[in-house]
């Protein structure tokens, strides 16, 4: 019995210890997951900590620093203007002016030089972003181009003649002679569509040698672009009608960028006040004056 006894308190004893050791080992296990969570917890507080500065230093950039410095949208405008509007230098006197009315707007600028009719096809399908220097457009046409509600300038356009004795003292006086456009003007939409002879040729240069050649009686072209021709050309005296068209010129923009229509006619209304327009366009001004 007292062996037994023994025996019996042989085994509880070890059993005590074993105890011990598992609630020891649980103990350090607790205290390790412990310590483990920290860590974890800590490591993601430093991993978060750098994304959200990075987020307050993307903020910062955008509102304080100066529009300039942003990348810019670039608006891609037709033009089918000539040389002494539009080079490829970027120096004909639209060239400057879209090119500084886009800038103050914020937005980059790309002039894609076309054929008059070919540009506001491309414009009005949105291949091309915009329009520039057009008068008011037959929606017909250019259902899908918008214009900046600020006009550009206004234009004082004139029929011209190799004959002297071609009256035109009033626009119906047109239609009593063979009368030669440059086609995709809309000029020749809003004044001409009706006319009994009307030939439309694709160039200013074409448009001319028919006017000199007689077989066209008047010719109705830009005038600056006449006289950029006739400096470079041996021609006969030319004749302006007495009778000439007021228009209002403007630049479109297609209805996708209806946005943009805000910040560039705020821009041409600052061009307008601080005399950039009239220094620009000054060209344009003196050969209509």
């Amino acid at each position: 019995m007292q062996k037994n006894a023994l025996f019996k308190d042989s085994v509880r004893i070890p059993a005590i210890f074993g105890l011990g050791y598992v609630i020891r080992g649980s103990c350090l296990r607790a205290r390790s997951m412990t310590v483990s969570h920290k860590m974890k917890t800590e490591f993601e507080r430093q991993l978060r900590r750098p994304v959200v500065l990075l987020f307050f230093i993307i903020t910062f950039m955008m509102l304080v620093l100066p529009h300039e410095a942003r990348p810019q949208e670039i608006m891609r405008i037709g033009t089918g203007l000539g040389p002494a509007y539009s080079n490829s230098e970027n120096t004909g006197i639209a060239d400057v002016f879209i090119t500084e009315l886009h800038k103050r707007a914020g937005f980059a600028v790309e002039i894609v030089r076309v054929p008059t009719a070919r540009s506001l096809a491309l414009a009005n399908n949105g291949v091309l972003d915009g329009e520039l220097f057009r008068i008011q457009l037959n929606q017909d046409l250019a259902s899908n181009l918008i214009s900046v509600p600020v006009p550009i300038l206004q234009m004082r356009l004139f029929g011209i003649t190799v004959d002297p004795a071609i009256q035109l003292p009033d626009r119906a006086s047109f239609r009593d002679h063979r009368l030669g456009v440059v086609r995709g003007w809309a000029m020749t939409e809003k004044y001409f569509s009706d006319h009994p002879s009307l030939q439309e040729v694709r160039e200013g240069d074409h448009l001319m040698k028919m006017l000199i050649a007689g077989r066209i009686d008047v010719a109705f072209w830009d005038p600056l672009r006449l006289q950029e021709w006739l400096v470079e050309n041996a021609a006969p005296p030319t004749y302006s009608s007495d009778f000439t068209f007021q228009v209002e010129v403007f630049t479109y923009v297609h209805r996708s960028h209806d946005d943009k229509i805000e910040p560039l006619a705020d821009a041409l209304r600052e061009m307008q006040l601080d005399g950039t327009v009239a220094r620009i366009l000054r060209p344009m001004i003196d050969v209509m004056d």
